[in-house]
């Protein structure tokens, strides 16, 4: 949070060679991406700056000749976008091809739209503060529904069989054919019992391997920051403190679970955790609680 009025943000760490984007007003709420960063030169009145997001609606510039006038499409692979209409201004961040952009003005080659979400500027560390904010864990539930005993069907015995008659004496013995059959002295031979059935041996459905993705509840500690890729599964992502090694990508349980409030905050996370087949290496956190870490 800022706490002084009318700061500036610049589009580089320096007084001298940074180039005003934007002014900040006390009380208002910014997105630190970085902190602590040194300044360029020694001699700097300012030796600790921050990188924070520019606020909505910033105006910056982009080179006219890679956007549709009509549409505010970008054609470009990647567009920098700057703090002034010329190659000389700061680059504040870039964005890729297909971005619709806010179109404000033209001007000799540029044109001035409104920032979109993940462009960064620099302000004086000392004018920030930390926002302490929590927000209560959701209790994990244990679960409560159990399997159903399994279900073995028992054979049912079939009609007794009618004795076979002493055949032996009436069929020809001369016959290669002809087969002696002894009838058993405590009567016909016992009949042996049936196969079992399906729902004998198969008592619930078997589901096939890997149509539903495992999950497992876990508790995360890392830094929440915005994913920059358009093709990310979600909004936001999970990085280590330590190393900025990407854990997981945070998809909240509903809409009453703010991850966007922590960006850039130390959290812990509480959820499910299961891979999607579609971003094999880093798993998502259905997020069931988040708040500070102490």
């Amino acid at each position: 949070m800022v706490k002084a009025d009318r700061v500036n943000v610049r589009s580089r760490p320096s007084l001298q060679a940074g180039e005003v984007v934007t002014q900040l007003v006390a009380g208002q709420r910014v997105i630190v991406f970085e902190e602590g960063l040194p300044a360029p030169s020694p001699k700097s009145p300012v030796s600790d700056w921050a990188r924070i997001e520019l606020p909505a609606g910033t105006p910056v510039w982009a080179s006219a000749a890679h956007v549709a006038r009509t549409t505010g499409t970008v054609q470009a692979g990647h567009l920098n976008l700057r703090a002034g209409p010329s190659e000389d201004f700061g680059v504040l961040g870039t964005v890729p091809k297909d971005t619709v952009l806010v179109i404000r003005q033209e001007a000799n080659g540029w044109i001035q739209v409104e920032a979109p979400l993940g462009l960064s500027g620099y302000v004086a560390g000392r004018f920030l503060v930390p926002v302490i904010e929590t927000m209560p864990l959701v209790p994990l539930q244990p679960a409560t529904t159990a399997l159903p005993p399994p279900v073995v069907a028992v054979p049912q015995p079939g009609p007794k069989p009618e004795p076979e008659p002493d055949t032996a004496a009436a069929r020809p013995t001369s016959s290669p054919s002809a087969r002696t059959v002894e009838a058993s002295p405590s009567g016909p031979a016992p009949q042996a019992p049936a196969a079992p059935t399906a729902a004998a041996t198969e008592p619930f459905p078997i589901e096939p391997f890997g149509e539903t993705p495992e999950r497992r509840v876990i508790r995360r500690e890392g830094i929440v920051r915005p994913t920059l890729s358009i093709q990310a599964p979600t909004d936001f992502e999970l990085r280590a403190a330590d190393t900025g090694r990407l854990l997981n990508y945070l998809l909240p349980e509903s809409a009453a679970i703010n991850v966007r409030v922590f960006r850039g905050q130390r959290v812990l996370v509480v959820g499910q955790e299961y891979i999607e087949p579609r971003w094999p290496f880093t798993p998502l956190i259905i997020v069931e609680g988040i708040k500070l870490a102490p």
